[in-house]
């Protein structure tokens, strides 16, 4: 047993295991023998000990006492032993948000909007008392078993009023994938610098990548600074335009777009979380943390049927765009569902009316309206597939095409028993026999809709194993953001395969 742990710190507190440590504190699960509860204990180490980190935790704990919200974790006290400064709050048994991220959980946009919107209350508190976090991300939001979402770690922040500078002029503060570019800039934090830092959060949780890429840290800021951020609607397919759309006015580097606040914020993903059906999100949020695999697996159920309803709904009404728009939704929220199925046109409009329907989910695929894809695309050229009618000559008087997928009643493909969703089951079929069928590990990036022999088993990531009987089969990658690829495959007998493909690259550098 260290030292530390010996006696009682401050007379009261027992420390009794290590929590966490961090260049410039340690954080420890300790027992407050006054009051008989647990509590977390942040200690200075000796390394870092002088006038200036002492006057940095005592600043922590006098904002965070400031802050009186249920999202914000409370702190009970601050002390020194023997000359080490010491902070006392309450303790959350759990994990993190970068810990639930670490698990695949949040990876829906409406998730992650529904574990950040308390936090967004949260900030809103200590904005509404001139504190700016200035560190808000994953980590720092912590999640308990009980049911309960936190903002922890006020190390940094700082008052608004504050009369002295105690991080040292021209010294950059926070995590640089969080940070917001006037913040990189050189410019003092105001409460946009933190909703900044939330709408990266929820790129992150929903997409599973951060918004702005780089090979190192100067790369990064550049790319914060320049505004390079890869659309929310390409990283998440299932990403709902509302939550989009605000996701990126908080990651904008106009302060008059982004929300002003905390408070602003909370209740726009409140609204926007209405609109796709969640209208209690503290409720919501209660069933999520209870059991989240569960919750998950429900809402994309849910979610897909909402946007197939929403889909039928636009095409009886000759809406074929927003019906498109709505079915490759639900598409991705439902890997294997026929999304041509969902955009049916009123009979009045006969061929003319299916060919709009085509080129409406040609247009739209997974990503958004037509007016988003009008950059010019060059599908390489594919050769036809045995079976499928020749295709049309082009008619230069008309806009571009972007490639659409043979519909599978065309392809006529080989008779398969079932399909493969992820892996879950064998495509049974005439090649297969008695042998035991192939494994295919499939990675693409960005995402893609997959085709085996014409007909869709959904979409990556969610589709990552294929299971398919031993023979020859034809691999087809559509995103209407890219050129189709195809790969013909041959397989035998309990085979597996690894194939990670490139869709922005050269066909063949895969």
């Amino acid at each position: 047993m260290s030292k530390e742990n010996a006696s009682l710190l401050g007379g009261r507190y027992r420390l009794v295991r290590e929590l966490g440590r961090g260049g410039m504190a340690c954080v420890y699960l300790a027992r407050d023998e006054t009051l008989q509860r647990d509590v977390a204990v942040k200690l200075l180490p000796p390394a870092v000990l002088d006038e200036g980190a002492a006057k940095r935790l005592e600043r922590e704990a006098r904002l965070a006492a400031a802050i009186h919200h249920p999202n914000a974790v409370v702190v009970y006290d601050f002390g020194a032993d023997g000359g080490r400064p010491y902070l006392v709050s309450e303790y959350v048994e759990g994990t993190t948000l970068a810990g639930l991220a670490d698990r695949g959980l949040g990876r829906f946009a409406e998730s992650a909007a529904l574990l950040l919107q308390p936090v967004a209350s949260a900030l809103g508190a200590a904005h509404a008392r001139g504190v700016v976090h200035r560190d808000v991300k994953p980590a720092n939001v912590l999640v308990s078993t009980d049911g309960q979402v936190k903002l922890a770690d006020f190390g940094i922040a700082i008052a608004k009023a504050a009369t002295s500078r105690l991080t040292g002029e021209g010294l950059l503060t926070g995590s640089l994938p969080y940070l917001a570019p006037e913040r990189i800039d050189g410019r003092e934090a105001e409460p946009p610098a933190d909703v900044f830092s939330l709408g990266v959060s929820l790129y992150e949780l929903a997409s599973g990548a951060l918004p702005f890429g780089g090979d190192s840290p100067a790369a990064m800021a550049a790319a914060v600074l320049a505004g390079r951020c890869r659309p929310l609607a390409i990283a998440c397919p299932t990403a709902p335009p509302s939550i989009a759309a605000l996701c990126h006015r908080c990651l904008s580097s106009d302060l008059a777009v982004r929300p002003r606040d905390g408070a602003e914020l909370a209740a726009l993903l409140a609204a926007v979380l209405a609109e796709e059906g969640i209208a209690e999100p503290a409720a919501e949020l209660q069933r999520y943390l209870r059991a989240p695999e569960a919750y998950e697996r429900a809402l994309g159920i849910r979610q897909g049927r909402r946007c197939a309803d929403q889909a039928r709904a636009a095409s009886s009404r000759g809406d074929l765009i927003a019906a498109a728009q709505f079915a490759s939704r639900a598409a991705t929220y439902q890997p294997g569902l026929e999304v041509a199925e969902l955009v049916t046109p009123p009979r009045r409009r006969g061929r003319w009316g299916v060919a709009l329907a085509l080129g409406a989910l040609a247009a739209v695929g997974a990503g958004g309206a037509w007016s988003v894809h009008r950059r010019r695309l060059e599908p390489r050229r594919l050769e036809p597939i045995a079976g499928a009618p020749p295709a049309p000559a082009p008619d230069s008087s008309k806009r571009p095409a972007v490639s659409l997928p043979l519909p599978v009643a065309e392809v006529r493909p080989r008779a398969l028993a079932r399909r493969s969703h992820g892996g879950r089951g064998p495509l049974a079929g005439e090649q297969g026999g008695e042998f035991p069928p192939a494994h295919v590990s499939l990675r693409t990036e960005p995402w893609a809709q997959v085709f085996v022999d014409g007909q869709s088993v959904g979409y990556t990531p969610t589709v990552r194993e294929l299971t398919l009987p031993p023979g020859r089969h034809l691999l087809r990658l559509v995103n209407p953001y890219h050129p189709i690829r195809e790969a013909p495959l041959t397989l035998g007998p309990g085979q597996s395969l690894d194939l990670d493909y490139a869709l922005g690259a050269e066909a063949g550098a895969n």
